[in-house]
This record gives C-alpha cells, sequence and structure tokens, in this order.
C-alpha cells in the first residue's frame, strides 16, 4: 500500500521504511518482481539507480486488499450503537484536523511527498 500511495521510490528508501536491510530489501523486491507484483524502473534522475513500482498486477492487488479492509470495517461500524459512531466521527474529525495542522510528515515518508499530499 505504501507503494501505492508514493508511486515510485528506491529500493533504499523501501529499506528505510521497511527497517531492512537494503540487501534483504531487495532480495524481496527480486521476489515481488519475479511474481509481477512490481516493476524495476530507471530512477529519471540518475539512470544508474532503479526504482520499484507497482505494476498493473501490484495496482490490482492493493485495490483488492484495501476494498476488502473498507468492507469489514463497514461490517464493524454498522454493528456500533448510533452514539458510538458519533463519538468516533467527532474523534477522528479532530484528530484528522490536528495532524493536517501540523505540517510534519509521517514516518518514513519523504518530506516531498508529504508535502504533495497535504497540497491535495
Amino acid at each position: 500500500m505504501y507503494l501505492g500511495r508514493l508511486g515510485a521510490v528506491s529500493i533504499s528508501h523501501l529499506s528505510d521504511y521497511l527497517d531492512l536491510l537494503l540487501g534483504t530489501t531487495s532480495h524481496l523486491v527480486d521476489q515481488l518482481v519475479g511474481d509481477g507484483y512490481v516493476l524495476r524502473i530507471e530512477d529519471p534522475n540518475d539512470r544508474r539507480l532503479k526504482q520499484v513500482v507497482l505494476s498493473e498486477r501490484g495496482h490490482a492487488f492493493v485495490t483488492e486488499v484495501w476494498s476488502m479492509r473498507v468492507a469489514d470495517m463497514s461490517r464493524r461500524l454498522a454493528d456500533m450503537p448510533e452514539p458510538l459512531v458519533e463519538s468516533l466521527i467527532a474523534v477522528m474529525s479532530d484528530v484528522t484536523a490536528h495532524l493536517q495542522a501540523s505540517h510534519e510528515p509521517c514516518a518514513g515518508v519523504p518530506v516531498d511527498a508529504a508535502r504533495a499530499a497535504n497540497d491535495d
């Protein structure tokens, strides 16, 4: 899902985000490439470097998982008493407003990507 949000990232960046060794991350990326979920592409700023991006199959998988998460959460929320749902909405609105006002990027998200997300 992280790649789906950011698009192309370097293996080094992905390694930092996942808190894995670079070699481990590279091996996992190789497996995902082999399974057709991601592609290695040339870095437009430095042709010597490669970036990782979701393939069409990867996007379809992320969309499917996200849809399952939304459906599961919808089922769970449907069983909650209305006052509790209203309280949850109020708290989440306050938290979202606070986070947006802080203008600090999320851990693992490059500052440029975080700024772009805030500009939307």
